[in-house]
This record gives C-alpha cells, structure tokens and sequence, in this order.
C-alpha cells in the first residue's frame, strides 16, 4: 500500500509538470505577439519552465521515497510542504484543477507518512 500511494503522488506530480510544460509554446507565442519589454520577452521562458521543473524535482523526492522505506518521513515532509505552496499559488491564479491534482498528491503523501507512522507504532 506503501509504495502505491507514493507511486500515485509522484505520477500526479508528473502530470502536473507535462500538463504544465506543454503549455509553452502558446505562452511563448503569445509573449512574442504581446508588447512586452525585451526583458520580459527574454527571460519568459525560464520564467514559465521553471514550475515544471520545480515538479519534476518534487516527483523525483517522491519516488527516492519509495526506496527509502520507513525512512522516508522527512522527504515526504519536505514534498507535502512545497506542493502546499504550489497549490497556494494556484488557487491564487485561479488554477482550480491543478490545485485539485496538487491536493491529491499531497493526500497521497499524507496517507504514506501515516503508513511509515502506524508501521513504527507495530514495532
């Protein structure tokens, strides 16, 4: 069950960073379309990349978690954490479904720490 959850957090995870990279093209056209200074225009796409790697490297936590068994607590704590704050940021951009998938994932890994705790508990 252990490795379940965590798989399903991570794969949404994912989804989210390929949800939100496929997006980039159309940004950026519109960017080039749009009057915006040559700053902005230049610096855009690390800009708009950057959440998607902030995901990735999310994900990637939780799948070490997975390997790191009952140890896994502070990582996961970790990944709840900064997913909270992604999903704080996209209720304020009125992103509601990601926010819905950034909630899941976060339960996800909630549900894994309550695992590694009831596990120690038997011990």
């Amino acid at each position: 069950m252990f490795k379940i959850v965590l798989w399903t957090g991570t794969l949404l995870l994912l989804l989210m960073a390929i949800f939100h990279g496929s997006g980039f093209a159309f940004v950026m056209d519109k960017m080039n379309q749009s009057n915006a200074s040559p700053f902005l225009k230049e610096i855009m796409p690390v800009l708009f990349l950057l959440p998607s790697v902030h995901l990735v490297c999310l994900a990637s936590l939780g799948g070490i978690s997975i390997f790191l068994g009952d140890r896994s607590r502070p990582v996961l704590v970790l990944v709840i954490i900064f997913s909270g704050i992604n999903m704080v940021f996209a209720l304020y951009l009125g992103a509601y479904i990601p926010s819905i998938l950034l909630l899941l994932a976060i339960g996800c890994f909630l549900l894994a720490i309550r695992y590694v705790k009831s596990r120690r508990e038997e011990k």
